[in-house]
């Protein structure tokens, strides 16, 4: 039972106006980022890729001096732009956006990994968005993409490279600052007299939790914050890439043996596969023509809110909190795997794509591991706010209640929102088929329902990338080449009934 005593004269004079100024300034931020992110992500998963690259581009210059949102803003950007094959103005928008978290990487001590207790008078919707783990290596891996589909292939292994680092100062900073989020949480429990981690564990919070649709929890993730794509992408690029040496296919082999490592079934089979083409060309001196079909299928998960009330016992009286709670929810359905392979063959006979990095597993292990200290200071900001608005009228007199009682009111109303900042347009799988380069340089891709997607033609001696978004099935798909050469790759057809980007 929380008491108090001695405080009813600077709340109801220092805290009233505080609340009114509060309640106008933060509903707008939270909001408007809600209703940018919700438009993209729907011009994106509608596979119009054009308009959702023209709003995200609009949004992210218009918010440029956003300093709690424009990562997130220039992330979209760059990834919509990417989608549309606008690569110049994709990479520019990665560039901004690692312009924004490099330092934490290069110098800087990691902030807090949730940053809301600047006071427990606000929550996270106002804290400067840093990007998750996950996040910070996509951008690395993507914009390396965009690099090598502008040629720029030294730009390409630098940015491969950072998304390893990345990685390892996931397992070495971000690790500790989730231990201090977590002591300082707890410090902060023991100051405010409220045992919010009790709150939150308690059969109320548990009822209402089970209830939210779409959630992913519990699963399972690939370890120390580990993608294996970009491993294996960057193991790719140093064995096949344009003038590697043999110390950079020696690196490419280690990184395809670390993506290896991380999977299982036909995906780690795949790529021991190309292991061993890799030491078998060691001693012929030439790694044989493939093509890497990329498909960046589904739309990774997403941050919904659900609001819970809480009993809280103040002073012999229960007060009900109400606090608003992010969690991850699955976004649309599945799209499966492309099929990839000469056109010569068989349709039959076509390639599976196999999945190199599941985005449900690795944001929601992500989110687990820190939800609890989330999920803590959420209970804490809001028993705070209750106990304030409680004292407030319990300390006014009749000419001035009916104004606290107001705006403690919209104050609770105004700060009730979970931060839902994500990044909406990454994959939910990243699949990869290996197409050894046929003698005729005609390569098709399928729909898993067996209708062409698109038929290449590319040199019969070259390797590369081929790049396929699939936000969903059903609708557009974009489909660019990078070949690992200066020849271009040609396209041969496209079905009339599809509207390829």
């Amino acid at each position: 039972m929380i008491r108090r005593r001695g405080r009813k004269p600077f709340v109801a004079a220092v805290l009233a106006p505080l609340f009114v100024a509060t309640a106008a300034a933060l509903p707008g931020c939270q909001g408007e980022y809600r209703a940018d992110a919700k438009r993209v992500a729907q011009l994106y998963s509608s596979g119009q890729f054009a308009l959702a690259a023209d709003d995200a581009d609009a949004v992210a210059i218009g918010k440029r001096r956003d300093e709690q949102n424009r990562l997130i803003y220039r992330l979209e950007a760059a990834r919509a732009a990417q989608a549309d094959q606008r690569w110049p103005e994709s990479e520019a928008w990665f560039a901004a956006a690692d312009e924004l978290v490099r330092p934490y990487l290069d110098s800087e001590a990691e902030a807090k990994v949730t940053e809301a207790f600047a006071t427990t008078l606000v929550n996270q919707t106002t804290s400067i968005y840093r990007a998750t783990p996950n996040e910070r290596i996509m951008l690395s891996t993507l914009q390396s993409l965009s690099s090598m589909a502008e040629r720029r292939w030294d730009d390409a292994r630098v940015q491969l490279r950072r998304a390893q680092e990345w990685q390892d100062d996931a397992k070495t900073r971000y690790r500790k600052a989730i231990d201090a989020a977590r002591r300082d949480t707890d410090a902060a429990q023991s100051r405010e007299g409220i045992d919010a981690s009790s709150m939150i564990g308690g059969a109320a919070f548990a009822t209402e939790a089970s209830l939210a649709p779409g959630l992913l929890a519990g699963l399972k993730g690939y370890g120390d914050y580990a993608n294996p794509f970009a491993y294996w992408l960057r193991g790719t690029f140093l064995s096949h890439g344009p003038a590697m040496t043999w110390p950079d296919r020696a690196n490419g082999r280690n990184d395809l043996a670390q993506a290896a490592a991380m999977l299982e079934g036909d995906a780690r089979v795949a790529i021991e596969h190309q292991i061993a083409e890799l030491d078998a060309a060691s001693a012929a001196g030439a790694m044989p023509a493939t093509w890497f079909v990329v498909q960046a299928a589904g739309m990774a998960p997403h941050k919904a809110e659900w609001k819970i009330t809480l009993p809280l016992p103040i002073n012999d009286t229960l007060v009900l909190v109400t606090a608003a709670y992010p969690y991850i929810e699955s976004t649309g359905q599945p799209v499966a795997p492309v099929l990839a392979g000469p056109v010569a063959e068989e349709p039959g006979s076509a390639r599976p794509a196999h999945t190199y990095a599941d985005f449900d597993r690795i944001v929601s292990s992500e989110f687990d591991e820190v939800k609890g200290i989330i999920y803590a200071q959420e209970t804490l900001s809001a028993s705070v706010k209750s106990i304030a608005s409680y004292a407030m009228q319990q300390s006014a007199n009749n000419d001035t209640s009916g104004f606290l009682a107001l705006a403690a009111a919209l104050y609770q109303i105004s700060t009730n929102a979970a931060d839902l900042r994500s990044w909406r347009t990454l994959p939910r799988t990243l699949n990869v088929a290996a197409v050894p380069t046929p003698p005729d340089g005609r390569i098709q891709l399928r729909r898993a329902d067996g209708s062409i997607l698109r038929e290449l033609e590319v040199s019969p001696t070259s390797s590369g990338l081929v790049l396929v978004t699939m936000p969903a099935d059903g609708v557009p798909a974009s489909v660019s080449t990078i070949p690992f050469d200066a020849s271009p790759a040609i396209e041969v057809s496209t079905p009339a009934a599809a509207t390829e980007t």
